[in-house]
């Protein structure tokens, strides 16, 4: 079955001939495969797209929403079962993620996920041993009894908890009567960290709007043991976007804020020295990380550092600059096609968070999508984390 819209193979083949054709070849020993949409009608349930597709935000937003149309009463093949396509490279661990959630709220039933990577291939034999081949991964999302809720608070978002992922590579196999995972070698990279122990306090968003951060921005202020407590902003060259921030604080009752560009020509000046270390908090927003790098290697830049772990210190990474919390950087993730063509690149960040790497603006933009959904587990396996964080909205 070729790519192209799911929906039309379950209208045009369910109950028809075709589909008693289909059946008829595989039960005598015949081989079925398909590819995007192709693949979709492959499993028990399958997202037959009645209302045109949806996406990976969405799909979080609000795990009920319209357009999550899932069906199980067309193709047996792959019973207890859904899949998707495209995956890393159209960021769909989220959507897979609703899939099931979806299901399980309105269905009362648990099903596995299955999300094949482009360029990748996922054979399964007449005992139902999988093996996965080709560049990309085949993902399997098994979710707890009790995983899935949803956040009145926050217009019904999608609260996930005890979902286990297993990523296939070339090879790899998965016997899917068990789940009981084959041919997958222990892997070679070890956590040097096993867990966070942070002295400080840290707030991190996903986006850089400043709407979007009106609820963090709150609660930073409230985390201040007074509203005289100095502020410091630090931003790149032009500080336009910053001043809007410290409006904002102003707006919420901080009466001491102050704007910095955190580059490498005021790594010594004496007032922002005296500032650094009489501030009680920190906002991070808009800065060029290779110019901030260069800022950390001087002189203000280690007392930021020192003064970042400080347990009475707190700070707020706001979108983008989130990034700069954990252990590593992801440099280039809005560079489309990185990812694809094997060019991300890695820096080190403020260490924070000492054995995480944080992805902000998650679903910013479409071409960007596939670096969000692969830079994290790479920086994980990489460089032994033993957390991923992606930050949307």
């Amino acid at each position: 079955f070729r790519g192209g819209d799911q929906y039309y193979y379950y209208t045009y083949y369910k109950g028809k001939k075709t589909q008693q054709a289909i059946e008829y070849i595989f039960n005598n020993g015949g081989a079925i495969a398909g590819t995007s949409a192709g693949m979709h009608i492959l499993t028990k349930v399958l997202f037959t797209a009645d209302h045109s597709s949806v996406y990976p935000d969405e799909c979080i937003e609000d795990p009920k929403n319209y357009y999550i149309t899932l069906h199980n009463d067309f193709f047996p093949f792959l019973s207890g079962f859904v899949g998707d396509t495209h995956f890393a490279e159209r960021g769909r661990f989220a959507r897979l993620l609703g899939f099931i959630a979806n299901w399980k709220f309105l269905n009362n039933e648990n099903v596995v996920g299955i999300g094949v990577d482009d360029q990748t291939a996922l054979a399964i034999d007449a005992n139902k041993i999988a093996t996965a081949y080709g560049s990309g991964c085949a993902n399997f999302y098994i979710a707890d009894d009790n995983a899935f809720s949803q956040n009145p608070a926050n217009t019904g978002k999608l609260l996930a908890n005890n979902v286990k992922v297993v990523q296939l590579k070339q090879g790899n196999t998965i016997n899917l009567n068990t789940l009981q995972i084959t041919n997958y070698p222990e892997n070679n990279t070890n956590v040097l960290i096993q867990q966070e122990n942070l002295p400080c306090t840290i707030f991190l968003s996903g986006s850089d709007v400043l709407a979007d951060n009106n609820s963090m921005l709150s609660a930073f202020v409230g985390e201040l043991s007074s509203v005289n407590d100095t502020i410091l902003i630090l931003t790149a060259t032009d500080q336009t976007i910053a001043n809007t921030f410290k409006t904002k604080l102003n707006d919420l009752g901080a009466t001491k804020v102050f704007v910095y560009s955190a580059i490498t020509a005021n790594g010594s000046t004496v007032q922002l020295s005296a500032d650094i270390n009489r501030a009680k908090a920190f906002v991070f927003v808009n800065n060029v990380f290779a110019d901030f790098s260069g800022f950390l290697s001087t002189y203000n830049g280690y007392l930021l550092k020192n003064k970042l772990i400080k347990a009475t210190t707190i700070s707020a990474f706001v979108g983008d600059n989130s990034r700069f919390a954990g252990a590593k950087v992801v440099e280039n993730y809005l560079t489309e096609y990185a990812s694809y063509d094997a060019l991300m690149t890695f820096g080190d960040g403020l260490n924070l968070l000492k054995t995480t790497v944080v992805m902000p603006n998650t679903y910013k933009e479409s071409a960007m999508y596939e670096n969000a959904a692969t830079a994290v587990p790479y920086a994980m396996n990489q460089f032994g984390l033993a957390y991923g964080v992606w930050l949307y909205s």
